[in-house]
């Protein structure tokens, strides 16, 4: 396979891993009774990671086992995709934070919770590689 569709195909992965993880912390609560969450730029992700649950935990695990499945070739790189399925949401923090300084005063905490949460997913991906390299082998 040639360097150029490695890194497309990483990339690929990476967006999909992103993706999912997104919508495994702020699909939950689409249609759910809203309660009204001021933030300068993205409402529905403040609203998506205050209002973490068991629900959020079990989609960000099986978002980790999709992307694990699909994209993990080697464990280490299942584990990093399923890393990667929180990597969106300190880029959401940062932009948040250039408009409105003060929106994020415990932002090292914030970025510790994301990593548990990629921690979480990346067993998830793990299991999902593990899984897919069972089956292959059967």
């Amino acid at each position: 396979m040639s360097q150029k569709r490695v890194s497309e195909t990483i990339v690929t992965a990476w967006i999909v891993a992103a993706t999912l993880g997104i919508v495994a912390v702020c699909l939950p609560f689409y249609g759910a009774p809203r309660y009204p969450m001021d933030a300068p730029l993205f409402p529905w992700v403040r609203e998506g990671v205050e209002m973490l649950g068991p629900i959020n935990v079990v989609l960000l695990f099986v978002s980790g086992g999709v992307v694990g499945a699909l994209f993990g070739r080697r464990p280490g790189r299942a584990f990093l995709l399923g890393l990667a399925t929180m990597t969106a949401f300190p880029f959401f923090a940062m932009a948040e934070m250039i408009v409105e300084p003060t929106s994020h005063n415990v932002w090292p905490i914030e970025f510790f919770i994301y990593f548990v949460l990629g921690l979480i997913a990346g067993i998830g991906a793990l299991a999902g590689w593990f899984l897919g390299w069972f089956l292959a082998k059967r």
